[in-house]
């Protein structure tokens, strides 16, 4: 049980790090002109809160975490 709970960790995490890496390609090859994308990207910047995203994907990754340990549980209690 404690290796599926890792393996999902694992799942998660490239999940994440995968969504990030996406995102970070379609800005950088986003249909702008130099000096737009340039522009954009400054103001993105600006904007860019790393605790905020921190604190939202440690929320998210220990509400995953509950609910698949409670799907454990149940999925345990029905085989017995």
């Amino acid at each position: 049980m404690e290796t599926e709970l890792k393996s999902d960790s694992s799942l998660f995490k490239g999940l994440l790090l995968g969504g990030l890496v996406g995102i970070a390609l379609g800005v950088l090859f986003a249909p702008l002109v130099g000096e737009d994308l340039k522009q954009k990207l400054k103001e993105k910047l600006k904007n860019f809160n790393i605790d905020e995203l921190g604190d939202a994907f440690a929320y998210a990754f220990e509400k995953g975490k509950e609910e698949s340990e409670s799907v454990a549980k149940q999925m345990k209690e029905e085989r017995m």
